[in-house]
């Protein structure tokens, strides 16, 4: 059994973005996905909470990532009571190139923090990334990834100066 079998219920919906490509639902959740993304050969690589920090009776969501050979796979959920109880919303699979990464909680659109921006970003050697390739919103209000301009987004670099 994988790690994320528990979270998938038979009354979620969801959709896949791959590339812009829409993935049929049906096809992820029987586990016979296109590219062959098994969540047993996917590597977790992080994940953040997004929340109104203020305001303790807001709804809860996470953002995780997980890795498989080229492809980034960001999985958008919110949280239903306790930390393990989980809704997948949407998930969002795209591909690297050399030097990139995927950016998110560190993101800023207009200078103004955005926890809900996740980025595709070119790495280089400066406070923020701003060679933006990619942008997407994780939209707690419809509970999808949602393609967003690049244009004045920039995200912090955690290891600048180090």
């Amino acid at each position: 059994m994988n790690k994320l079998s528990p979270i998938l219920v038979a009354t979620l919906l969801f959709k896949i973005q791959a590339n812009a490509q829409i993935l049929d639902p049906q096809k992820f959740i029987d586990n016979k996905y296109d590219y062959n993304i098994e969540w047993d050969k996917t590597i977790e690589i992080g994940g953040a909470l997004i929340h109104e920090y203020w305001n303790k009776t807001a709804d809860r969501f996470t953002i995780v990532q997980r890795r498989h050979n080229e492809f980034s796979i960001m999985i958008f959920n919110k949280i239903l009571g306790e930390p393990d109880e989980l809704e997948m919303l949407d998930i969002l699979v795209t591909t690297q190139g050399q030097g990139e990464f995927i950016s998110y909680q560190l993101c800023q659109s207009n200078k103004k923090m955005d926890q809900e921006i996740v980025a595709l970003v070119k790495m280089e050697d400066k406070k923020y990334y701003d060679n933006i390739k990619s942008a997407w919103r994780a939209n707690r209000k419809t509970g999808e990834f949602e393609e967003i301009s690049v244009d004045s987004i920039r995200c912090r670099n955690e290891g600048f100066g180090i």
